[in-house]
């Protein structure tokens, strides 16, 4: 479970600042796929920022399965966002001149892990995305949907408690967005994992659990 406790969030400086959200409090289940929605300027991907542990909060206080996160520990958030959180933004963060498969490793390196065990992994994961026939390729010759389908199966391959998603559907065609949905959907209900995603997709908002209207908090 993640929780936030009254945490405020502000964008500009002077004249210009402008709150998005203030004393939001809220908190996401486990085994349960909550969707953000709401006009473009409300906060969805800030919170999801706050949320994945991206950036810190004006005020307020982040909870980790009941720890509370302590920002100032540089160390204490690396590991965390390591070991526990899977965070697919809209521009991904993917190394250009890797191929798709050698950014899928990298990713299990990074958590430790051994990557002869991870192969049977990064099949199922590239055919479920359709991404199998790009494993190949280098990251640089992709298209901006195919670049997110490899950054969402590059958090995915290592089986993070949280995975966080902004607008995962965003880019693709309907088929394909009904790939990821599944994906994301399956991820939240195994184990004891939660996913938090912020989406204008009808699709999408219809397979959540629960669903927050940013511009009503």
């Amino acid at each position: 479970m993640i929780t936030l406790n009254s945490v405020s969030r502000a964008v500009g400086s002077g004249v210009e600042r402008r709150k998005l959200f203030e004393d939001l409090s809220l908190s996401i289940s486990c085994k349960q796929l909550t969707v953000l929605i709401g006009r473009s300027g409300f906060g969805k991907s800030s919170l999801l920022e706050l949320a994945a542990l991206e950036r810190r909060a004006d005020s307020g206080k982040i909870y980790v399965d009941g720890q509370l996160v302590d920002m100032n520990s540089k160390t204490a958030v690396a590991k965390l966002k390591a070991s526990t959180i899977g965070y697919v933004p809209q521009s991904p963060n993917l190394c250009e001149f890797m191929t798709v498969e050698q950014n899928l490793t990298q990713r299990i390196d990074l958590a430790g892990e051994d990557t002869d065990l991870y192969g049977s992994r990064i099949q199922e994961l590239s055919e479920r995305l359709r991404i199998r026939h790009l494993l190949k390729a280098r990251v640089s010759s992709l298209s901006g949907g195919e670049r997110y389908r490899v950054s969402l199966a590059r958090v995915l391959i290592t089986n993070p408690p949280i995975l966080i998603c902004d607008e995962p559907t965003a880019a693709l065609d309907a088929n394909t967005a009904r790939d990821v949905i599944s994906a994301v959907k399956a991820h939240a209900q195994s184990r004891n994992n939660l996913a938090l995603v912020a989406s204008h997709d009808r699709d999408l908002i219809d397979a959540a659990d629960l669903v927050i209207d940013m511009e009503a908090v």
